[in-house]
This record gives C-alpha cells, structure tokens and sequence, in this order.
C-alpha cells in the first residue's frame, strides 16, 4: 500500500499457502520486476494491479474535465484562480489582472520531458509550464518556466517551502510572427534543460548553490505536472510529458 503496508503470500500450487506482514518504513513506490537466486525458473501467470489511487489526492479548487479539444495526456486536471476552460483550439486560460493562477493534476512523473505550445493572446503576463509540484499552495514545492508576452523574456524558478527562488537570468527571446512559442523541460534527476522553440535556453542542476545565489541544495526528486499562468490571457494546446 501508499503508507508501506506489505503482505506477501507464497506455497505450492498443489499445496499449502502461507502468508507473512509487514511495514516498509519510508516507502515511497518503486520498480517492480522478477528476481532468480542460482535457480532455474519458470515464472508464468505473472500480474500487477496498481493500488495506488492517484483520486486519493484533495482536488485543489474547480474541477476541469478534459476533452478532446485539448490535446494532452494528463490526467484530473483542476484549477486555481483565473478562468480555465477547454473550447475549440485548446485550453484557454484568462489570468488578466489575477496573478499566479494553476493547473494542477494527478499525472507525476522524476525523469522526463514535458511540453506545451502556447498561444499568447495578449500582450500582457506569463504563463508556463509546472513541473515536480507537490500540488500545495500552502507550502508550494515546485519548478516552473514562462515566457513573459511583454517583455519576450524567458525565466526559470523553483518554489521551496512557500517562497520562490530564481534558477537564471532572465533571457530575451525573439518575438515569433504568430505568437505561438512552444516551451518545453528535459529533466534528469537533478538537471533540467530548458528549451523554447526547441532553442536551448539554459542547463542546470539544482543541487548546489550556483553563482549569484541562484539555486539551493534541496532539489525537488519528484511531482505533479501542471500549468502556471501569471496575469496572461493565453491557449495551451499539445502539452505532453514523456518518461
């Protein structure tokens, strides 16, 4: 189970079955495989049930189903401030004069990579990708990224305990001529890449302080995928994750 709860049966097919208990304390989830000790083996009839129920987690604010309009492969997704509906062309989220607005969902992930085009319909505010969210807003733990529709600037940040802590230097980008920009992350334990357009942004670790103080020495391992929109009116279409 979630809390480290193990029971493990085993006995003959044709005889006697035996069942043993016990906790696994600090469990937090792992691989699954098949091991052989100096034997020769046949194994057969081999399955998993997942237990884990991801509808465990509180559901932080509305709820917002997801259509085939929005293309994506995450999964219960809700929202916090702003105005989030899915029409037509994608996922349309209206954060004007709201401040840091989210999409949360249940879909987790360590190592990989997450993308999202984003259509800016304005010239005003940022929105981005959430990524290793712990899904609090109370004492929120996660990365981000953003394009800033007025100043064309790409920035890279992380929350720990609350606060948020910048991870590089704001960079200029180019204006696209339809004002679509495509961001996406590459994450590897502790590296992450950061690409727009599929332009390299920046490269960096977060696990020790680097110059200017950018950086802390407790990298987030894992979290929730989700969207931030800070102030912008914007469409997120094709946001997809990879592990």
């Amino acid at each position: 189970t979630k809390e480290g709860q193990l029971t493990y049966t085993f006995g003959n097919a044709a005889g006697p079955r035996y069942t043993m208990a016990t906790l696994i304390n600090g469990w937090q989830g792992g691989w699954i495989g098949l091991l052989s000790f100096n034997s020769d083996a046949v194994f057969s009839n081999v399955r998993f049930v997942n237990r884990a129920k991801t509808t465990d987690l509180p559901q932080i604010g509305t709820a917002l189903p997801i259509t085939s309009d929005y293309h994506t492969n995450l999964s219960d997704a809700s929202y916090q401030g702003g105005n989030w509906s899915i029409q037509a062309d994608g996922l349309h989220s209206d954060a004007t004069n709201q401040g840091d607005t989210f999409l949360f969902t249940t879909s987790k992930g360590k190592n990989f990579v997450y993308s999202t085009d984003i259509h800016l319909n304005s010239n005003t505010g940022a929105p981005g990708l959430l990524f290793k969210s712990n899904n609090n807003l109370t004492s929120k733990e996660a990365y981000a990224v953003n394009i800033d529709a007025s100043s064309m600037h790409v920035k890279m940040w992380r929350w720990h305990e609350g606060e948020a802590m910048q991870l590089m230097d704001e960079y200029a980008i180019e204006k696209s001529a339809n004002d679509t920009y495509t961001l996406k992350v590459v994450v590897i334990d502790n590296w992450i890449q950061y690409y727009v357009n599929d332009r390299l942004i920046t490269s960096l670790g977060d696990f020790t302080l680097q110059r200017d103080d950018k950086g802390q020495p407790t990298a987030i391992g894992d979290g929730y995928y989700g969207l931030i929109n800070w102030n912008a009116n914007a469409t997120y279409q094709n946001t997809y994750y990879q592990e």
